[in-house]
């Protein structure tokens, strides 16, 4: 019977260790943090496969691409002079109006983190705000 206390505990410990290690994803941030990585490339989520949802940037445009690249939401980056590591986000174009996003509206994204090809963000619009992480593939 104390065998299978100690295996109990031992496992619980385990899935603890676990859980708590992908909550923190950024263990060794860089140092400054590289804010502009943003302003240009191809991204990934850690909430969705690449195969339904990417984004990229070029030139202040961003454009997200999802639902298997069928739908897209373009939108236009404006970043803070005096903080280089916030910048609002303008929807432009939305090719799907059931998705709640409309021309015109406003986000607003403060990066956390970086390291290495990973940026964590948070996003925030009107009265909710999320944490996401991306990860830079091109």
């Amino acid at each position: 019977m104390s065998h299978l206390k100690s295996l109990c505990i031992v496992v619980l410990l385990v899935v603890f260790v676990k859980s708590t290690a992908q909550d923190q994803l950024f263990f060794d941030p860089d140092v400054p943090t590289k804010c502009a990585m943003i302003k240009e490339g191809t991204f990934v989520s850690n909430i969705y496969p690449s195969s339904e949802w990417t984004m990229t940037v070029h030139k202040e445009i961003q454009t997200e691409l999802y639902d298997g690249g069928k739908k897209f939401v373009k939108i236009i980056q404006h970043f803070n002079d005096a903080n280089p590591c916030q910048y609002e986000l303008v929807v432009l174009e939305d090719a799907d109006p059931d998705n709640g996003i409309s021309p015109g509206d406003h986000f607003v994204n403060t990066i956390i983190a970086t390291q290495g090809d990973l940026i964590q963000l948070k996003s925030e619009s009107k009265d909710k705000g999320v944490i996401l992480v991306l990860k830079k593939i091109k």
